[in-house]
């Protein structure tokens, strides 16, 4: 019996002895499960070679091919050919490369300079190539790029916001609004007009009429300064007792910020304020005008990729009767839903401030206050 344990223990052992030198060494193993140095170096694809698409490298790495579609404001837009219609912020772009035909603007200092040609962009320069040659300039100061030649359609953007709005003042009522911005932007001027109006009745009476239409051509004298040799106001409120109102001025504005997120624009100067009544009482002139000095401001900014921040303020002091002061405010908060398609939450304020009594006596209340929210399409 004894033997019999002994001879069982001996063969585990020899067999136990057999596993462990079947084993490969350290070295083999490491060989087959890729634990190499050349194996854990990381992958670096080559450039790619644009042909027929464009290309851009991401900040992460990335490559994706597509069509450029615009670069402005530090905002680029691009066709991805697998992810669709794409808006990046230009510090997320690494490198971009096209040989189609395209025009760049660069900030030379003063109103800029235009060039067309085959485009790359790294992350210092961009190099333009043409019959001419070739270009090159510092990134920093490249400001738009277009496909194709320098067009018209190149200098206009806008947008077209639809909404409900609720109105405390002189009326309180659940109105349409519509708002609605063009503007065309050249490297030496630009010209911007907007429309802010309310509509709105009950059994077919209305209870809510007013409009506001602005227009401004601005001449820049370089990068920060510029003129506005024309600006118009035309603003009918019939709540207000204001058939309607025609204020031409000419200003001068500063370009206070420009930064890739943030745009902040001052302006003043004077005009003349004529206003036509919707009725007077017995022996008041029914229309008025007066000189005014007019200031104002708008500030843009751009608080994440998907939500945008506006902000515009207009006085109207009267001259000499400072009373007889106006002013107008509009905020909007739009946030990207889907596209150039955005949700918008808007608040307007409006503030005439010496209104005309209507014929029965009763003098309008100073102040309007209108909220709205409203789907909005940027083009």
């Amino acid at each position: 019996m004894r033997a019999t344990v002994a001879l069982m223990l001996i063969g585990f052992f020899i067999l136990a002895s057999g596993c462990v030198s079947a084993s490969p060494p350290a070295p083999a193993r490491a060989a087959e499960t890729g634990g190499t140095a050349e194996a854990d170096a990381p992958f670096s694809p080559s450039v790619p070679e644009p042909t027929k698409f464009d290309w851009i490298r991401l900040t992460s790495g990335e490559w994706l091919k597509g069509d450029l579609t615009v670069l402005r404001d530090d905002r680029l837009e691009f066709d991805s050919d697998e992810l669709n219609d794409l808006e990046l912020d230009w510090d997320k772009i690494a490198e971009l490369r096209s040989t189609r035909r395209n025009s760049i603007l660069i900030d030379d200092g003063d109103r800029g300079q235009s060039h067309t040609g085959k485009l790359t962009v790294t992350n210092e320069t961009v190099t333009i190539v043409n019959a001419e040659g070739s270009q090159s300039f510092p990134r920093d100061r490249l400001l738009v790029i277009v496909p194709g030649d320098l067009s018209e359609k190149s200098y206009w953007d806008g947008t077209i916001s639809l909404g409900v709005a609720g109105k405390a003042g002189n009326v309180n009522q659940v109105d349409l609004t519509l708002y609605g911005m063009a503007r065309r932007r050249t490297l030496e001027s630009r010209w911007v007009t907007t429309y802010n109006g309310a509509f709105g009745s009950v059994e077919d009476e209305k209870t809510v009429d007013n409009h506001r239409l602005k227009s401004q051509y601005d001449w820049f004298l370089g990068r920060k300064w510029y003129l506005t040799p024309m600006a118009l106001e035309v603003y009918r409120d019939r709540f207000k007792n204001i058939d309607y109102q025609i204020t031409p001025a000419a200003l001068a504005g500063y370009h206070a910020v420009d930064r890739k997120n943030v745009e902040w624009d001052l302006q003043a100067g004077v005009g003349y304020r004529f206003t036509a009544f919707d009725s007077v009482e017995a022996g008041e002139d029914n229309s008025d005008g007066t000189a005014a000095i007019i200031a104002g401001t708008t500030f843009n900014w751009d608080i994440t990729s998907d939500i945008d921040f506006h902000f515009n303020y207009s006085i109207q002091i009267g001259a000499p009767n400072t009373v007889d002061t106006n002013q107008f405010a509009f905020l909007t908060l739009s946030i990207d839903l889907l596209g150039d398609l955005d949700l918008d939450l808007s608040l307007t304020w409006n503030r005439v401030g010496d209104p005309q009594p209507i014929a029965n006596g009763t003098t309008p209340l100073r102040d309007d206050l209108r909220y709205t929210v409203g789907l909005g399409w940027d083009f």
